[in-house]
């Protein structure tokens, strides 16, 4: 007759429950496995069984041993049991599919270096949720990374640009107003706008706008007032009212300068390199638009149209 292996109980039926009547424990959740021991069999039981019957655990006579002990053990895949309710069908939420969808048939974009005069592919293919753009500096035989410059993610119709320390610069095309801080990059050279009173203006007081020069080793730099309503930054001194004579990538007449309506109006003169304004934050470049990421200059293209 079978026995509940919890508290030795014998029964002659397991019952619709399948649990012991004594304890209530599952009959059919314990196996019982023969483990080698020269020792006498050892059993689980309750404090209320052992009360019952101080005996049932206590060793049998040592002229009996057994070869093997046994031990209650839980049998649960050995058990089965029926689901209660079907399993939930694993579906994208719609949000997710709408994302999904979207980033399937969006425009592609690839990024293009500008280097010994032609353009090469820098990132063939744009990913979806956006590439990042390192600069690293070659040790020997080893390559490594120094620091991050821009991270590029499609947005729309365009490239959504962040700034990772780099500085990200759009290439002026036509007359841009500029606003008290806005940094400019001429050559190799990076101007800041610092306004003040224009040129023009009656109200008395207060020191004129200026260009200030920042070194490449940091801290500030040498200021250029803006006196006239027109300024031109160039490299020559007989053509420019600001002369960068030691750059050679500075046109003779590169940038100008100009008041118009109250604002301040930078304008690229036709130089030969490009005059860039720093963009802010968060920005969208267009494609076949030309920027600098730190000292490179690059342009997105775009790779696929969207029949959409």
């Amino acid at each position: 007759m079978p026995s509940c292996p919890v508290c030795a109980h014998r029964y002659k039926d397991v019952g619709p429950l399948g649990r012991c009547e004594n304890c209530g424990s599952p009959l059919s959740a314990f196996g019982t496995i023969g483990m080698p021991g020269a020792g006498p069999r050892l059993r689980v039981v309750t404090s209320s069984a052992r009360h019952a019957d101080p005996s049932r655990d206590l060793p049998g006579p040592p002229d009996e041993p057994d070869a093997f002990s046994t031990i209650g053990i839980p049998t649960w895949s050995a058990v089965p049991r029926p689901r209660l309710t079907p399993p939930r069908e694993a579906r994208p939420r719609e949000r997710e599919r709408v994302e999904e969808h979207a980033v399937e048939a969006g425009p592609r974009y690839s990024i293009q270096r500008r280097r010994n005069g032609r353009w090469l592919v820098l990132v063939e293919d744009v990913d979806p949720y956006g590439v990042a753009i390192g600069r690293f500096e070659r040790r020997g035989e080893v390559h490594s990374a120094v620091d991050l410059l821009a991270k590029f993610i499609p947005y729309g119709d365009g490239l959504r640009v962040l700034d990772l320390g780099g500085g990200i610069f759009r290439r002026i095309r036509e007359p841009t107003e500029i606003d008290d801080g806005d940094r400019l990059r001429i050559g190799r050279q990076t101007l800041v706008f610092c306004a003040g009173r224009l040129p023009g203006e009656t109200a008395s007081g207060g020191p004129p706008p200026c260009l200030e020069l920042l070194p490449s080793e940091g801290g500030p730099g040498p200021r250029f007032p803006l006196l006239g309503p027109v300024t031109v930054v160039g490299r020559k001194d007989d053509q420019a009212d600001i002369a960068l004579v030691e750059d050679h990538l500075v046109s003779a007449r590169h940038l100008c300068l100009r008041v118009a309506g109250g604002r301040m109006l930078a304008e690229d003169l036709h130089s030969s390199n490009g005059s860039y304004v720093q963009l802010p934050e968060g920005s969208v470049i267009q494609p076949g638009e030309v920027f600098l990421v730190g000292h490179y200059r690059l342009r997105a293209s775009l790779t696929n149209v969207s029949t959409l």
